[in-house]
């Protein structure tokens, strides 16, 4: 009688290679790899984010649901099935933007003068912001009429009659502050 007893799988999976991720416009992190190779088969991978597994995945991608703002260091490791496991790749950083929830502050002391031709030239007190205020809206009778980047606002005569103005300020986010008071003017 003869029995053959098959030597154990000891053999390592390669280390994953080229290991790249993207920043989805949704927030998620979308990691890709060139996939191992083993002397029987790579079951799955494992997914490392600041050397803590996160996720196991069979084929060579994974998508990683929106991290925290900051900076992540990624690693992907290949298992075969007898649970050798391959050396993990490079660590990946990717960095998470911190999003501005934050509004500008209202612009203040707005004032409105009309000018000898007619125009009213328009002026206020800059908004402050947690990042930068990048422009802001004129409302003529709570209708948007103009977008500026600088305090002052050069409104081409208007119609005779009662107008009613409001500035509001916006950050490159789109974080919009809350409106000025009304200022009104007669022409």
């Amino acid at each position: 009688l003869r029995i053959d007893i098959a030597a154990p799988d000891t053999t390592r999976p390669s280390v994953p290679q080229d290991l790249t991720g993207v920043i989805e416009t949704n927030g998620d992190v979308t990691l890709t790899w060139t996939a191992s190779t083993d002397n029987i088969a790579v079951t799955e991978y494992i997914v490392l984010r600041n050397g803590v597994e996160i996720s196991r995945v069979v084929d060579p991608t994974a998508v990683i649901p929106t991290p925290a703002p900051g900076s992540h260091w990624y690693q992907i490791q290949a298992l075969d099935a007898a649970g050798n496991e391959s050396l993990k790749t490079p660590s990946l950083q990717i960095n998470i933007p911190t999003i501005d929830v934050t509004r500008p502050s209202v612009p203040q002391d707005l004032t409105g003068v009309i000018e000898a031709n007619g125009d009213v030239t328009l002026t206020w007190t800059a908004s402050t912001d947690n990042v930068a205020v990048t422009e802001y809206v004129v409302y003529r009778n709570n209708v948007e009429i103009d977008r500026v980047v600088d305090t002052t606002a050069v409104i081409p005569t208007p119609a005779a009659g009662s107008h009613w103005y409001q500035i509001q300020a916006l950050d490159a986010a789109g974080n919009e502050s809350f409106k000025t008071a009304p200022v009104q003017i007669i022409i």
